[in-house]
């Protein structure tokens, strides 16, 4: 009964997406964030509903007469340059089978982001995107900090299985990455009950990263948090909320959590941290003896780790999304990799000044969020193998949509309030008599 309904509403949004095409992207969105099909059993577990919303987003883009624009900004020049580079690194892949399937992925990822400057065009459309994209992480952050509470921490957050999320510590990335999105919702959604839903998804994320017991999920926290105090316009109200929010949620936890958390401290004594330490040894190994790069799942080829790797030292994840580009797609890789996120994280620092000069108040606090956002990657993600994350591209697209809309906001008031133009031609000057509401006659001579 659940893979029907999912079904029928996933088959419903089809022809919305072919009248609207913008209207695929918040359904791409909602399909690769909440993973409904994975909420249930039945044949919707394993039916494509992903690549049936892609193609029609893809086809409604191309031929309906939906607004739509070329996304002509300079973040789009490292964002291709980037596909191109994994493009290639995937046809010289030193395992065609184990890379071609990441490389699938990873294209779907992109082109969802790529999607959004191109279709999400207006202020109306972003608010409705951020929405989507809050509402699916929402329900995974209401959700764990529900159950967080319920068992007083005893067990793990975990995300559905068969997801990018599966994991606890992926998961808690993903909600570490959704607070300032929650924090912006709960600045600007256009009704009260969604500005309260925001709130409740900071607080239930809050509580799910802590919940999740992961490591580099309590790290992102902290320096986010840390951030969105530093950079918002109610700093001491943030301040005070996050310390009693803290003292509140540590207080419970049992005793497994804390000795885990103390395990950052003495990291030599921690097999899975020298392990990833490890791997991060031999991903630099993989850059030196291939510096083009060995295509995806470089840290799956044994038979490369047979010839770089020492015999008592296991092949594993690579754990970091530096050295998770680096293994595969090599030195140039990772720099396109890194410009490509600097990049975004520059564009955002760009619309946030302007917005706040004009009085965009709304763009620039998404700006910052957006910034916050890729704070928590960078972080985060220096601990887990996540750099085809779908929501990381999804940021950098919003990067260039923003950008182009608060340009385009800034174009129309400027001619708005441009004087009126002048009249082509010369003013006749007007004889006396004349009153000034009648029109000059032009002087015909006499009549012959």
């Amino acid at each position: 009964m659940g893979s029907l309904f999912v079904a029928i509403l996933v088959m419903a949004t089809v022809p919305l997406i072919f009248k609207r095409a913008f209207v695929g992207v918040l359904a791409w969105s909602w399909l690769s964030f909440m993973y409904p099909h994975r909420l249930v059993y039945g044949f919707a577990t394993r039916f494509p509903f992903l690549d049936v919303v892609a193609g029609a987003t893809i086809l409604s883009a191309l031929f309906s007469r939906d607004k739509k624009r070329f996304p002509a900004h300079p973040v789009l020049a490292p964002f291709i340059m980037y596909a191109l580079w994994v493009c290639l690194t995937t046809v010289f892949a030193q395992n065609h089978e184990l890379a071609t399937e990441k490389f699938s992925t990873v294209m779907k990822a992109m082109l969802l982001g790529l999607m959004v400057p191109i279709l999400i065009t207006t202020r109306h459309r972003m608010m409705m995107l951020i929405l989507a994209i809050g509402g699916s992480f929402g329900f995974y952050a209401m959700k764990g900090g529900a159950f967080t509470l319920a068992t007083g921490g005893q067990f793990n957050v975990m995300g559905p299985i068969g997801t990018f999320i599966q994991d606890r510590n992926d998961l808690a990335l993903a909600l570490v990455m959704s607070i300032p999105i929650f924090r912006f919702i709960h600045l600007h959604a256009p009704h009260k009950l969604l500005r309260l839903g925001g709130l409740g998804g900071m607080l239930g994320a809050s509580v799910s990263v802590i919940g999740s017991q992961s490591r580099g999920g309590f790290i992102a926290i902290a320096i986010v948090g840390l951030w969105l105090i530093l950079t918002s316009r109610h700093r001491a109200g943030l301040l005070a909320a996050a310390i009693v929010m803290s003292a509140f949620t540590v207080s419970f936890m049992p005793d497994t959590w804390w000795d885990r958390m103390n395990t950052v401290q003495t990291y030599e004594e921690d097999n899975s941290a020298m392990g990833r330490l490890q791997m991060w040894r031999y991903g630099i190994e993989l850059a030196d003896n291939y510096p083009l790069g060995i295509g995806f799942r470089a840290y799956r080829m044994r038979d490369v780790s047979a010839g770089l790797l020492p015999e008592n030292i296991t092949l594993r994840a690579s754990h970091s999304i530096y050295f998770e580009v680096l293994g595969e797609h090599g030195y140039v890789g990772l720099f396109l990799f890194l410009f490509l996120y600097a990049a975004a994280f520059f564009s955002f620092g760009h619309t946030r000044k302007l917005a706040r000069q004009n009085g965009l108040d709304w763009a620039g606090d998404l700006s910052s969020m957006m910034q916050a956002s890729i704070v928590a990657y960078a972080t985060g993600g220096a601990f887990l193998e996540v750099a085809s994350f779908d929501l990381s591209f999804q940021i950098v697209g919003i990067a260039m949509a923003l950008s182009m809309i608060v340009q385009e906001i800034l174009k129309e008031q400027a001619a708005a309030s441009a004087p009126p133009p002048k009249a082509f031609g010369l003013n006749r000057p007007r004889p006396a008599g004349v009153p000034v509401g009648q029109p000059v006659l032009p002087n015909r001579g006499p009549a012959e």
